[in-house]
């Protein structure tokens, strides 16, 4: 490949065909993005980088070093943010600014790429993308020097623009300044300081998964402090991500840490809350109602004759009766003998079981008395901060998985208070939201309610959030299935 061969005859523009694969692949790596806008401008990214990069490689690969300026796995932190990314072109950073807009009148530079001492550039290339007619070109570019005196900076959307008399279209000029080193950076003056205690407020601040653009909620002295710091950058990165759920029933225990869950039985030995599983607070919500659970009611103990019976057989799977004796099961000692024999019983009922209440209850008891059995789909739990005083009440959150068929997973969600006999807060609010941020189901607490909890299932990859609310405060995450 070389640019000869790839420059139309009409245009000083430089082209390249996108092949099947490569979109494929893009739109794999756009996937580690919170929200569409931060996955589509990964999307385009992705595209550029590849046909770019081994294009510069295989001009100058003999004579120069040509690498991205972070490794890849570190693209999708810039990208969630800010559009652009950088290559080091032998002493000399390209920045590729790819846009999927028809309208070559101006190239718009995001003020990162210009003000962050470490992030400028000596070249700005404008990349035209059409992932529809799979083909990208590069239409124009601009120096630093070129935007520092003729760009437009808009405080408030934070780019510099350049109208198209002040770029240059012929890429052919871009080779030979390169070659002959003509651009240089100014002194750039490195971004103001935050102290860890001010970093970390920002970070709590822009993780709200409502922030959809995080960089235009702080003055730049700030955002740039705080997203030219690998670390900062790294930890709000990760913080605004949606929890994977499929990671958690391909029991990957770094991703489940990573984002601040635990596995029940950990965090319930923890604080201290072994055995309190909530069972027998009311049955699950099922056939659509949306009432909220009531306190326990008084469960009588099976008789031995029953006991020794077959209820499967005799009742039938999703009988009340085989209801009772599972939570009857629930009681027993995980180390007990009784307990080691009613494990394959309940993997049988998770089977052939059609009622969800039926298979949530066996997937429950399972994990309590087999903590970690993948039958049981995958159980996490977490203390959840609304950030305001609870007056020393604590409130815990269990998101359960469980495989329904080969394409849709169960969702199990319930809220309860950590300390032992407590009630929750009367009208907290807990709402189940779709992909775009609309609530699809929500429950409130009343006076002496001890539980919240709510069922339901998708296909894997859509998304949905959870989000708790009272007073003032506030607690929301996102999640993948």
């Amino acid at each position: 490949m070389n640019a000869e061969s790839l420059m139309y005859p009409a245009t000083d523009h430089l082209w390249f065909d996108l092949s099947s694969e490569e979109l494929k692949l893009a739109q794999q790596q756009s996937q580690r993005c919170s929200n569409p806008a931060a996955r589509w401008r990964a999307y385009l990214n992705a595209l550029a980088l590849g046909p770019v990069l081994s294009w510069l490689k295989s001009e100058w690969g003999n004579d120069l070093n040509v690498e991205p300026w972070l490794p890849a796995d570190q693209h999708p932190q810039i990208w969630e943010f800010v559009n652009g990314t950088a290559i080091a072109v032998g002493n000399r950073r390209w920045v590729l600014l790819p846009q999927e807009t028809d309208d070559l009148q101006e190239l718009v530079i995001p003020q990162e790429w210009v003000d962050i001492r470490e992030w400028a550039g000596h070249y700005y290339v404008g990349i035209q993308v059409n992932p529809d007619q799979q083909w990208l070109q590069l239409w124009a570019y601009v120096t630093y020097e070129d935007i520092k005196e003729r760009g437009d900076l808009d405080p408030l959307d934070q780019t510099y623009t350049l109208e198209q008399e002040d770029l240059t279209e012929d890429i052919a000029l871009l080779m030979i300044s390169q070659e002959q080193a003509l651009s240089r950076l100014s002194f750039i003056p490195a971004a103001n300081s935050l102290n860890p205690t001010q970093a970390q407020a920002l970070i709590q601040k822009l993780s709200d998964p409502t922030v959809l653009n995080p960089r235009l909620c702080l003055p730049f002295s700030q955002w740039s402090s705080l997203i030219s710091h690998p670390e900062w950058r790294q930890q709000l990165y990760q913080q605004r991500q949606p929890v994977r759920l499929g990671e958690w029933l391909g029991q990957q225990w770094q991703g489940i840490k990573d984002s601040g869950w635990q596995k029940w039985e950990n965090l319930s030995s923890t604080l201290g809350l072994t055995g309190q599983s909530g069972l027998g607070m009311g049955v699950v919500l099922g056939s659509g109602l949306a009432a909220v659970i009531t306190p326990a009611i008084a469960m009588r103990s099976l008789s031995p004759e029953f006991s020794a019976s077959n209820p499967i057989e005799q009742y039938g799977v999703d009988s009340p009766q085989v209801r009772l004796l599972i939570q009857e099961w629930a009681k027993l000692s995980p180390q007990s003998p009784e307990a080691v024999k009613v494990i394959p019983e309940l993997e049988q009922i998770l089977q052939i079981a059609q009622e969800e209440d039926t298979r949530w209850l066996a997937a429950e008891t399972l994990w309590l008395l087999s903590p970690g059995n993948q039958s049981a789909g995958f159980w996490g739990m977490k203390q959840v901060d609304l950030g305001i005083d609870l007056a020393g009440q604590a409130i815990g959150l269990v998101l359960a998985v469980l495989p329904k068929s080969s394409d849709q997973v169960s969702v199990f969600v319930r809220v309860y208070p950590l300390k032992s006999q407590a009630s929750l807060p009367a009208k907290l609010e807990l709402q189940i939201l779709d992909q775009t941020g609309e609530v699809f189901q929500q429950l409130s607490a009343r006076e002496q309610d001890r539980v919240l909890q709510y069922k339901f299932w998708g296909s894997p990859g859509e998304e949905f959030g959870i989000s708790l609310k009272l007073d003032q405060g506030h607690y929301r995450e996102n999640f993948v299935l």
